[in-house]
């Protein structure tokens, strides 16, 4: 993921608080733990030519299917960014 200086506040100093996994999470969502989820899936599961078993098959799709939306909701939400941008940038 792209971090822009306009849509992102500075990232904070780290804190002996915070684990990295919750900053992790903290911005980037769910994502990080649905491929995290989808990669221990296939790796455990998936026979020697990387085909899983039904039920298997039918949860890393549901998976896939939840970080394609994911990462699709975040893309729209950038290109909405980079038209509001670009649009400031032709009034001035």
């Amino acid at each position: 993921m792209i971090r822009n200086a306009f849509d992102l506040e500075p990232p904070s100093p780290r804190s002996g608080g915070t684990s990295s996994g919750a900053r992790t999470a903290a911005l980037y969502g769910l994502i990080p733990e649905l491929t995290e989820r989808f990669n221990d899936l296939v790796l455990r599961y998936a026979d020697d030519h990387g085909e899983l078993p039904d039920r298997q098959a039918v949860e890393a799709a549901e998976i896939a299917h939840k970080l394609y939306q994911l990462h699709d909701t975040e893309a729209d939400h950038y290109r909405r960014l980079s038209l509001e941008h670009r649009e400031g940038r032709r009034a001035r």
